[in-house]
């Protein structure tokens, strides 16, 4: 689903933002860029080495 999308529920948001959340948690390091239906960036993830919660 298009996380741009103007039906796209803050439910949903919020279950891709945790998501992303747990992916940077398990270390990768991809950068990704979360916007809600106005563009305002919810999360963006920078490069790094090793887990978030070091």
């Amino acid at each position: 689903m298009n996380i741009n999308d103007k039906n796209f529920m803050r439910a949903d948001r919020r279950s891709a933002l945790d998501n992303l959340t747990t992916l940077l948690s398990k270390g990768y390091s991809e950068a990704a860029v979360i916007t809600d239906i106005d563009g305002e960036k919810l999360a963006k993830s920078e490069k790094f080495e090793g887990s978030a919660y070091d």
